[in-house]
């Protein structure tokens, strides 16, 4: 899906008409600004969306070389909240911190740490292994709950 930047149309189009009934879905995973991770940090938030995320989270963080940041707040600005509204855990990985150039014409992609970026993909690659083989989906937090 797309036009996150149109007001998550598309991520809420989807939870509407998924594919598969929304109750089959197991863990939302949504990227932004992976390319341009900087002094090796990412955040990720949402591991309060499912029970036992953090957890695991962290014995991923072992593994990489990244160093990985999870928040327990959410960014209310992004593909993962319809998910979120629909009972699916969600994860978000954003780089940490933010840079000047975000949402400006200044981010080009010569600007991109490729080597981090995949890091990125490779520590998310085994999110989505372990995530399709986990016996039973990490229950759903709601995290408007604990406010």
């Amino acid at each position: 899906f797309n036009a996150e930047e149109a007001g998550l149309d598309g991520a809420r189009h989807y939870v509407d008409y998924p594919v598969r009934p929304i109750e089959d879905h197991t863990l939302m995973i949504n990227f932004d600004m992976i390319g341009r991770v900087s002094n090796k940090k990412v955040q990720i938030l949402g591991s309060q969306t499912g029970e036992g995320l953090k957890e695991w989270l962290t014995e991923l963080d072992a593994a990489s070389p990244l160093e990985l940041n999870a928040h327990d707040r959410l960014n209310l600005g992004s593909d993962h909240i319809p998910f979120i509204g629909k009972g699916v855990p969600s994860l978000f990985a954003i780089i940490d911190p933010l840079h000047a150039d975000y949402h400006t014409p200044g981010d080009v992609a010569w600007k991109i740490n490729r080597v981090d970026a995949v890091h990125v993909v490779d520590l998310f690659e085994a999110v989505l292994q372990g995530g399709a083989l986990i016996p039973e989906r990490h229950a759903f937090i709601d995290p408007r709950a604990s406010r």
